[in-house]
């Protein structure tokens, strides 16, 4: 059903809503529509059931005044009494009687009854009739009895007033039982509903929980029917981003390796041109084939950087094969591995190793230090030089040890604005003369990543500088093994 045009614009587009409210909000208003529904069918029968009671006591009220009026001296003391029994309390509720004749005078009257008749004999359509009317200030119910054999009317009366009290007291003590069971289903429809949504909760912790790494499908068993097909149809989204992610990956490493081996042949023939051409190019030739080697170096290298990140891509964290690294050596290896770069630039390599083991993978954690350092002699200082330091942290309440190896330079540094973006894949500082693919701290977060730790940046050597910082947790000192 298409709601009205008011309805639909009575909520802004867009704005949020609370359905547990929303829930809450109509049960509990169709509750109190309900009770107050059934509470005025309640009164209706009562007072149609208690206004035939109360007729039915003035028609016999009117026989019993009509049988001492016609079959008693009235001038007798003990007629006088048995007529003061009808306007005795019944039920709490009071009954007063006239006896009329025809000419509308009252021969007898109840106390506190005025001596004009309720109902005048000229407006008696019957011999027997209850009816409303209005007397003086006041609304009685009146029935009326005609004795015609004794040309006498009988008419016994109650003010309306006292039954609509009598309904009102009923009403009172209906009232404040309903507003307890109407508190009582609005926490009950609380407690319900809250339980109802925590399926709904379950399923947004564990989308929550997803990472970009994790597209493992959320798990449907024990779910609402409702709520199933949310849960599939949310599968079948991680199943068609893992399908892509996959292709784009497996892509990217098929054109990488296909790229490996014509770059390879391309440095191979600037060599050979370099070397059986040497004597007959002058020194303006020799450098573009210079520079033009460089360039496909920086090719190989961004190659290499595609081909790492799409093995490490797929890879989870807690699925790496670590093992214990001596650190000491594995510093010394990749101040080998940059030692090259570093001369040609002029710049000085040391090393500050305070730890001897760390539980890693050694391979990539070498991986993740060389472009380090690398990084750092590429685009520092020319004659600067570059610090490792390498420190196990102990162990702090609510953090497990951990290793932190930090490589510093003395270089131009990066912009505070620039630093968030390090990390982005293919991102290089604008007026860095530095040649590079922008892919080695992306290679260095993702390794870090896997091994559960943190990427971190701060100042360099002396100030100057950047400092870029591998935090990585260990196990216990007791479970940690040492290396050979």
């Amino acid at each position: 059903m298409r709601l009205p045009a008011w309805m639909r614009r009575s909520r802004p587009a867009g704005a949020r809503y609370s359905l547990r409210r929303r829930l809450i909000a109509t049960t509990l208003g169709s509750s109190v529509v309900c009770w107050l529904a059934s509470l005025a069918i309640i009164v209706g029968v009562a007072w149609n059931e208690t206004s035939d009671v109360f007729d039915d006591a003035l028609e016999e009220g009117a026989h019993l005044v009509a049988a001492f009026a016609t079959g008693l001296d009235p001038t007798d003391a003990s007629t006088a009494g048995a007529l003061a029994t009808v306007q005795g309390r019944g039920d709490g509720v009071r009954l007063y009687y006239q006896v009329v004749d025809r000419q509308g005078r009252v021969l007898r009257r109840s106390r506190d009854v005025p001596d004009r008749p309720f109902v005048a004999p000229a407006r008696v359509d019957g011999d027997d009739e209850t009816s409303t009317v209005r007397h003086g200030q006041r609304l009685w119910r009146v029935h009326v009895l005609h004795v015609e054999a004794h040309g006498l009317y009988v008419q016994v009366a109650q003010p309306l007033e006292a039954r609509t009290e009598l309904l009102e007291e009923m009403a009172e003590d209906l009232v404040w039982p309903g507003l307890v069971l109407l508190v009582l289903l609005a926490a009950v429809n609380w407690l319900a509903i809250r339980r109802q949504l925590r399926p709904l909760e379950r399923i947004a912790g564990d989308i929550g929980r997803k990472s970009p790494s994790d597209l493992a499908a959320v798990p449907d068993a024990g779910q609402a029917d409702e709520l199933r097909p949310i849960v599939q149809s949310f599968n079948g989204v991680l199943a068609r981003l893992g399908e892509a992610l996959q292709s784009e990956r497996r892509f990217t490493a098929d054109a990488a390796h296909e790229l490996r081996t014509p770059l390879a042949a391309l440095r191979m023939k600037i060599q050979l041109m370099q070397r059986s051409h040497a004597a007959s190019l002058d020194a303006a030739q020799q450098r573009d084939l210079t520079a033009l080697r460089a360039d496909v170096d920086r090719c190989t290298s961004l190659v290499e950087n595609l081909l790492v990140l799409a093995r490490l891509d797929p890879q989870q964290p807690g699925s790496l094969a670590c093992e214990a690294v001596a650190l000491p050596a594995l510093v010394n290896a990749v101040l080998v591995d940059v030692a090259p770069a570093a001369r040609a630039k002029g710049v000085r390599l040391q090393a500050e190793v305070q730890a001897d083991v760390a539980w890693a993978h050694a391979e990539l954690l070498r991986s993740a230090l060389r472009n380090l350092a690398d990084n750092a002699v590429r685009y520092g200082a020319e004659g600067g030089q570059v610090c490792i330091e390498v420190k196990q942290l102990p162990a702090v309440p609510g953090a497990a040890p951990a290793v932190r190896i930090a490589v510093r330079d003395d270089g131009p540094g990066v912009a505070a604005a620039d630093l968030r973006q390090l990390t982005r894949r293919f991102f290089r500082v604008l007026g860095n003369a530095g040649q590079g693919s922008g892919l080695g701290l992306s290679i260095v977060e993702r390794i870090v990543g896997l091994h559960g730790g943190q990427l971190r940046f701060g100042d360099g050597l002396e100030g100057r500088g950047l400092a870029v910082v591998m935090v990585l947790p260990q196990p216990g000192p007791a479970a940690l093994p040492r290396a050979s």
